[in-house]
């Protein structure tokens, strides 16, 4: 079994918030500078484009965080209610307005020659990327652990499966 001090715990959250901050920026970013390529021909993309974006990005949150404190609850209460609003005005628009598929369509047909990607895993695991990245870490872990009873046995346990498990993927 695998034993972390707290030194190791420290470095592992810290590590966790960066990756992370990174990783949400960098998807934003290519999905602003997507959606720019797509609906302006005339449009040059250069990398320094997506890297800007990831600074401003990243610039709006510090600036809140360091200037607008007091603010800060209302904007985030004010998020969680509009999160939760708009998810189920989402799903009533997406129930009432969809266009239906039979149950083999849904089960059965894999779809993924409207990307440009050939291989069918790189397409799926593209699609999943956006949606998982949020979820995945020690750090989410960590989080979670402030709702549970008897943290330090959960947190040791998890923190060492999500090392083991990180670790055979990159064998």
């Amino acid at each position: 079994m695998i034993v972390f001090d707290h030194n190791d715990l420290g470095w592992l959250t810290v590590s966790a918030w960066i990756f992370t901050a990174s990783a949400v920026t960098a998807n934003l970013a290519n999905i602003v500078t997507a959606m720019i390529i797509f609906n302006n021909e005339n449009y040059v993309h250069h990398s320094w484009h997506t890297a800007m974006l990831m600074w401003l990005f990243i610039i709006v949150p510090l600036v809140f965080n360091l200037y607008f404190k007091k603010l800060l609850n209302t904007f985030e209460t004010i998020g969680g209610i509009t999160h939760v609003v708009f998810f189920i005005v989402s799903i009533i628009t997406l129930t009432a307005l969809s266009r239906r598929s039979t149950n083999e369509f849904v089960w059965q047909t894999l779809v993924n020659d409207l990307s440009g990607w050939t291989n069918s895993g790189v397409a799926f695991g593209l699609g999943l990327l956006t949606m998982t990245v949020p979820l995945v870490g020690a750090d989410g872990l960590l989080h979670m652990s402030m709702d549970l009873d008897n943290v330090p046995p959960c947190t040791n346990c998890n923190t060492n499966w999500n090392r083991c498990r990180s670790q055979e993927g990159s064998n």
